[in-house]
């Protein structure tokens, strides 16, 4: 569902709570110095938009569009929901999506990025606050829907960062980049990636997941989560993703790129503290009624009177945010508790579906045995994570390694062949220079030859003369002795 912004001027208007960059009317003017200077440069470049046909239709036409393009791509209508969130995406607006697991959001992405050509090589930015989604994602992008369509889609974790992949996707490599929010706020690398003004042309949307860790962690970081016991759980994870409540100065930091927040458990009043840590005014927003009525979130939550104990029965199951210990406590005194008094132990509002887990769990809760048996569980369930995620590391890790054994074995092939190649070259050089020695040897005995025969002939020419001069003379003055030739009488014919 799209949610709407709340505004200084409404009667309920609550200062943000992050930082005082949050209070600021202008953007900009929380944006330090360096910061506002690339995003200056990222703007030089015109963002890439759908085609005009898209983009001339009518809402009707193109919700009509929409679900043809879910139908091609997974073979299923898609949800009235999600229709109108991509057509609140096409017509530029920023969107909220508050939905239960399970329901789609990821393809809201995925079929607003279906929209573009392929040669335009579009590009979503998705911020989740762990790695191992992002690797769930980038599996699953390799065969999307009954299409069995694959998107090039990559996790940037820090250490994948460097010049090489840099140029890949500012080039338009990837369909999907998937970023921590730490990354996005405090890598350099990234930082010149994402204010790169060809980046910024093909960036067509920006998409925040688990969009209510924004306001969770945003508390951490402001100090504000004292006594909030709704936070024990996660204050390690807190001290680690404080950067996740101060994302305004990237997310908007666009050439106009819709943003697109995604969650499954969110109260009204993180919501207005999330859009105003983002600095989204109301009019960014299609909203059907104000933040203050909150008609838009009836029925996701519970009214006050649905918190008594035997309205709770009924109620449907949601992350349970306090501790185990609480728990135990809630639900060792669950009879004698009113919710008034729960809040006030717990330090806050119960979440959806809370007091229904305590009542279905008491007895599990009311036992120490249990307790630990319910800690050990925890632990058993942590240490699955760990080894499932050393497997993903490990199966990613293995191949790398094939990828760069086959790389290696595709480098040594060719320096092999180009080996042979130039044996043969030189073998042949070896055939010609030995053909040409025999061939200049011939020609100078055949030159000598040719000299020899010729001096021999002049000889014999020169004696037949001689002869003929002394028949002449003999026949005027008598025989005389004519013995001459050559020394062995021979000469060649061919000469004659």
């Amino acid at each position: 569902m799209s949610t709407p912004a709340s505004s200084p001027s409404d009667p309920d208007f609550e200062e943000p709570l992050f930082t005082n960059e949050n209070n600021t009317t202008n953007p900009e003017a929380a944006l330090p110095d360096n910061i506002t200077a690339l995003k200056k440069q990222a703007l030089s470049k015109k963002r890439i938009t759908l085609c005009q046909d898209i983009l001339d239709l009518s809402h009707e036409d193109l919700k009509i569009r929409i679900q043809t393009n879910s139908r091609e791509l997974y073979g299923d209508e898609a949800k009235d929901e999600q229709v109108e969130a991509i057509a609140a995406l096409v017509h530029g607006r920023h969107t909220f999506i508050l939905e239960g697991t399970g329901f789609g959001k990821t393809q809201i992405a995925e079929m607003y990025h279906n929209l573009f050509q392929p040669y335009q090589k579009a590009i979503v930015l998705v911020v989740n606050p762990l790695d191992s989604l992002g690797d769930n994602e980038v599996k699953e992008k390799k065969s999307v829907g009954v299409a069995q369509k694959k998107i090039s889609a990559v996790n940037l974790m820090q250490d994948m960062l460097d010049d090489d992949m840099s140029k890949f996707i500012i080039a338009g490599d990837f369909e999907f980049l998937y970023q921590s929010p730490e990354a996005l706020l405090n890598s350099p690398i990234f930082r010149d990636i994402y204010f790169n003004p060809t980046f910024q042309s093909h960036l067509s949307l920006v998409a925040v997941d688990e969009a209510h860790m924004v306001y969770v962690w945003g508390l951490v970081a402001s100090g504000a989560s004292e006594g909030l016991n709704s936070h024990a759980r996660h204050g390690e994870r807190g001290c680690f993703r404080v950067s996740y409540g101060k994302p305004a100065t990237r997310l908007m930091a666009t050439n106009g790129t819709p943003l697109l927040m995604m969650s499954a458990t969110c109260r009204p009043i993180a919501i207005k503290r999330i859009l105003g840590s983002l600095k989204l005014n109301p009019n960014m927003f299609n909203k059907k009624s104000s933040l203050a009525s909150s008609d838009d979130l009836k029925n996701l939550y519970s009214t006050e009177e649905q918190t008594h104990l035997q309205a709770c029965e009924g109620l449907t199951e949601s992350l349970h945010y306090f501790s185990i210990k609480k728990a135990c406590l809630i639900a060792k005194n669950v009879s004698q508790l009113t919710p008034e008094k729960i809040k006030q132990l717990i330090g806050g509002e119960m979440l959806p579906g809370q007091m229904s887990m305590l009542i279905k769990n008491r007895e599990l809760f009311g036992l120490d045995k249990s307790y630990k048996d319910a800690v050990q569980s925890g632990e058993e369930a942590k240490g699955e994570l760990n080894r499932k995620a050393k497997s993903l590391h490990s199966e990613k890790e293995a191949e790398e390694n094939q990828k760069i054994e086959a790389r290696k074995m595709v480098r040594e092939a060719a320096v092999l062949k180009k080996v042979e190649t130039a044996s043969r070259v030189a073998k042949k050089a070896e055939v010609r220079r030995v053909a040409k020695e025999a061939n200049l040897v011939e020609n100078e005995r055949k030159k000598r030859k040719k000299d020899s025969d010729m001096a021999m002939l002049q000889e014999l020419k020169a004696q037949a003369g001689f002869n003929q001069e002394a028949a002449r003379d003999q026949t005027v003055n008598g025989p005389m002795d004519l013995t001459m030739g050559s020394a062995d009488g021979s000469i060649d014919p061919s000469l004659l």
